[in-house]
């Protein structure tokens, strides 16, 4: 009788835990466990090109370009161009 009660009581609280509304998330930067482990920066699929995967040394004198990519969305596609040097 009293581990019936005391699971129901477990139980019931955990339910309300799930249930609450979130009362500051404006102040949170995070909202979300899995966002405070991955950050949004590193899921972003179109900001790969904007890093490098190579270390230049800065005494080298030749410039190196890296490949640009631009994005445009229309009514029935969406159209991809990369620029790669």
């Amino acid at each position: 009788m009293r581990a019936s009660f005391l699971l129901l009581v477990m139980a019931s609280l955990l339910v309300g835990l799930v249930f609450l509304p979130e009362t500051a998330r404006g102040l949170l930067p995070y909202s979300r466990l899995w966002d405070m482990m991955v950050p949004p920066e590193a899921v972003d699929p179109f900001r790969i090109l904007e890093q490098s995967p190579f270390t230049v040394p800065k005494s080298l004198d030749t410039t190196v370009t890296l490949a640009q990519a631009d994005w445009k969305e229309t009514p029935l596609a969406h159209f991809i161009t990369l620029d790669v040097p």
